[in-house]
């Protein structure tokens, strides 16, 4: 709004110069000087003298004050909008940061971190509770809603990755054991009761998955879909988390978010596999990508 405002201004700046160079380059030929008592002789006779000039002067000077000062005024209406409108995008955002995008992103780098510690049972847990959210986002909102539409083509693709990943034929899920996994192994998602998530996963069928899950993990660190599962899990969690940093920083000013190189390889790639499936233009790939690059983390080059 403050650039319109701004660009506005310059215009009539720059008009009321070219006017005065016109009336000062006449003057200097003598056009004006030989035509204006012609005219100001005709107009007065017209208007019958020089008050009726000086009223005609009056009002087309209120016509222009008028039109300048509504101008003005609906600068000033649309930039109050464009605040409330920014301000109600904030408070909505920030409940579905707290119901959705920050449960989501912090069970993912719990999972990533359980594995790379080794932690088998931890990262079953969080990879349950992980979904657990997820599904509650596709059930309760429908998807994700970001300053930037094409974070919200990404993310599913990630996750959509992470999911294959562990579903068969090379993952340990068959069909609907995903959404099992949630319903019959969690005590309580919105409450930590991991005594009884461990006592589930001790016996019978929840057994039967720690143990699948933990062999995928464990026999194969290094296999293709178990270390793509596990970056991009860490890229969601990366780009999520971003997002939203950037929708706060364009209402607050300052922005707290930054990539891993890692994370944003991961993301780039998955960029061109949205386009070579005609999910993404590559013109709107290549524009988030280099948006991204902004706030990847690099080393800092040795001398």
């Amino acid at each position: 709004m403050t650039a319109r405002v701004g660009l506005e201004i310059a215009r009539w700046v720059f008009a009321f110069l070219g006017w005065t160079l016109l009336l000062v380059s006449l003057w200097e030929r003598g056009l004006v000087r030989t035509l204006l008592p012609s005219l100001l002789k005709g107009l007065g006779t017209i208007l019958g003298g020089a008050g009726a000039l000086a009223i005609v002067i009056a009002v087309v000077q209120a016509f222009f004050l008028e039109k300048i000062k509504g101008w003005v005024e609906q600068q000033r209406l649309e930039i109050t909008h464009g605040q409330k409108i920014v301000e109600e995008m904030v408070k909505q955002l920030h409940d579905y940061a707290h119901r959705y995008y920050m449960p989501l992103g912090r069970t993912a780098m719990q999972f990533v971190n359980a594995n790379r510690r080794r932690d088998w049972k931890d990262a079953f847990y969080f990879f349950v509770l992980h979904h657990y959210h997820r599904n509650q986002l596709t059930d309760e909102l429908g998807g994700y809603f970001l300053r930037d539409a094409t974070a919200e083509v990404v993310l599913p693709r990630l996750a959509r990755k992470v999911r294959d990943a562990f579903s068969s034929p090379a993952g340990f899920l068959e069909w609907g054991e995903l959404e099992r996994l949630a319903s019959e192994l969690l005590p309580s998602p919105k409450t930590s009761n991991r005594p009884e998530f461990d006592r589930r996963i001790s016996v019978g069928w929840g057994l039967e998955k720690y143990r699948q899950f933990r062999e995928l993990l464990e026999r194969n660190p290094q296999q293709v879909q178990v270390k793509d599962a596990v970056e991009c899990l860490a890229a969601y969690a990366s780009l999520l988390l971003l997002e939203v940093n950037l929708a706060y920083g364009a209402w607050y000013g300052e922005i707290h978010a930054d990539l891993t190189e890692n994370a944003f390889r991961t993301i780039v790639e998955t960029l061109g596999e949205l386009v070579k499936h005609n999910m993404l233009p590559q013109e709107e790939a290549d524009a988030y990508g280099r948006r991204l690059g902004l706030y990847v983390i690099r080393p800092r080059a040795t001398a």
